[in-house]
């Protein structure tokens, strides 16, 4: 024997159903932005340009240390790393958002003498 449905149960069946509704809208949304997400970061990492520079005058860690912090500070500089043994930096930039005379200067204001960045060829 089949119970009657009351008002309640319709109302609550009613929001479950919307609360389904929304959830399922909701997760179609997150994947749309995530997909979105994925592409710009997929598009900023084709912007991106390497060059290595070398630095004459470097001599301790705190040299490499203090040439690091300068070339990250530069506006457009994604990442910077510096091989005291090999006397060079290799920085990371976005393509666009700056001159490599920015780099060289940046460095040669510490008081080291910056060469002539060279591309890094990608893999």
């Amino acid at each position: 024997m089949r119970r009657p449905v009351g008002n309640r149960t319709r109302a609550a069946f009613s929001g479950l159903a919307a609360l389904v509704l929304t959830v399922a809208v909701s997760s179609t949304a997150c994947q749309r932005d995530t997909a979105a997400s994925a592409q710009t970061a997929r598009a900023k990492q084709s912007e991106m340009r390497t060059v290595t520079v070398p630095v004459n005058g470097m001599i301790c860690v705190v040299c490499a240390g203090r040439v690091k912090t300068a070339l990250k500070a530069v506006h457009g500089v994604q990442d910077a790393e510096v091989n005291l043994e090999k006397r060079n930096a290799t920085v990371q930039y976005e393509n666009g958002k700056l001159n490599l005379d920015q780099l060289t200067r940046a460095i040669d204001e510490l008081g080291y003498k910056a060469g002539v960045p060279a591309a890094v060829e990608s893999r």
